[in-house]
């Protein structure tokens, strides 16, 4: 499960942020452009947790494209609902921002399956078999 991987989290955040301001626009507005654009939020998160901890370089890869095309949707998405005065500059910027990181800690995922390995918190470097084993230990400790 994705649930420690900090990319997950700011995608799921991203996708709650952009729900609560389309869930504030007409019903034209909604219908229209709101969908796509929380449509496009939502299935971030979703491939995320779909594809993480895939150990298959090739499939990895060719799967997260899809997450950034999603995301490269929402910069587009969100520039139009600017221009149509639907989200604010400051909101504009804060979500660009968000998508931006989010794109950057992606690129760095496929890095690091393409290596098979990855970065944990204290910047240590581990096989990803140890690491999908720590984060399942964690996960079973804190249901205890």
């Amino acid at each position: 499960m994705a649930d420690n991987l900090h990319i997950y989290e700011l995608s799921m955040k991203i996708g709650e942020k952009i729900w609560e301001i389309v869930n504030n626009w007409d019903s034209f507005a909604k219908e229209t452009i709101g969908k796509q654009l929380v449509q496009k939020a939502d299935s971030v998160a979703c491939n995320l947790n779909k594809y993480y901890g895939n150990k298959n370089e090739s499939d990895t890869s060719e799967k997260t494209y899809f997450t950034i095309v999603h995301l490269n949707e929402i910069k587009t998405l969100i520039a139009k609902a600017t221009q149509r005065k639907l989200i604010s500059e400051k909101e504009y910027n804060n979500i660009s921002t968000q998508i931006n990181v989010i794109s950057f800690l992606l690129n760095k995922y496929v890095r690091s399956v393409k290596q098979n390995k990855i970065r944990t918190n204290k910047n240590e470097i581990i096989e990803l078999k140890k690491y999908n084993r720590i984060i399942y230990e964690r996960n079973i400790n804190n249901q205890a």
